[in-house]
């Protein structure tokens, strides 16, 4: 029998979102901001940081990089909005990759909204959709807009594809379809 293996890179990957759209650094931790231009108003609490010269837009926190043609953050209500080119990347042991046109997230909701060309890739996971939604307090991820799932050759479709991180389950549901190779003779079951 073939084991759908998307289960755990891919849910690492969406953990690791779900983390991201958590509150911010631990303490102790630094922020790091860069770009062409880093502004910051005192008195709105708002730090914008703009790319330019072919370099994009950059926070890093720990083992996390966003980076995009905008980055936006506001201290006081803990919005963060990402723009252009949005790439958000874990480095190792558990690596993964986001990229889309644009990134919002509300720290203090413990939510994000990529939108634009959603890709995610965790290993050998890779997830698209038009849109993904990542809620920390729900634990879910809700892929939409021809959300599609492929890993070692397994396809998942729906018009909504939404993945509940407690009990590692993926529902797709509208118009729902999977696709699992069937394994040639002679190769070993799992």
């Amino acid at each position: 029998m073939r084991k759908w293996r998307w289960l755990t890179p891919l849910g690492v990957l969406l953990l690791a979102l779900a983390a991201a759209a958590g509150p911010g650094a631990a303490a102790g931790e630094t922020v790091e901001l860069s770009g062409e231009t880093v502004e910051y108003d005192v008195n709105r609490r708002v730090s914008v940081v703009t790319g330019g010269s072919g370099a994009p837009a950059t926070l890093v926190s720990g083992r996390l990089t966003l980076s995009g043609e905008r980055l936006e953050y506001a201290e006081a209500t803990g919005q963060v909005k990402v723009e252009g080119g949005v790439r958000l990347e874990q480095s190792e042991p558990d690596r993964f990759v986001l990229t889309a046109r644009t990134l919002t997230c509300d720290l203090k909701a413990r939510t994000a909204r990529a939108q634009g060309e959603v890709r995610l890739v965790s290993g050998k996971a890779v997830a698209t959709a038009a849109a993904a939604f990542f809620d920390s307090k729900e634990r879910q991820v809700v892929l939409s807009g021809d959300p599609e799932v492929r890993s070692d050759g397994n396809v998942l479709r729906g018009k909504e594809i939404v993945f509940f991180l407690a009990g590692s389950k993926i529902k797709a549901q509208g118009g729902s379809r999977v696709t699992v190779p069937v394994e040639q003779a002679g190769e070993k079951g799992e």
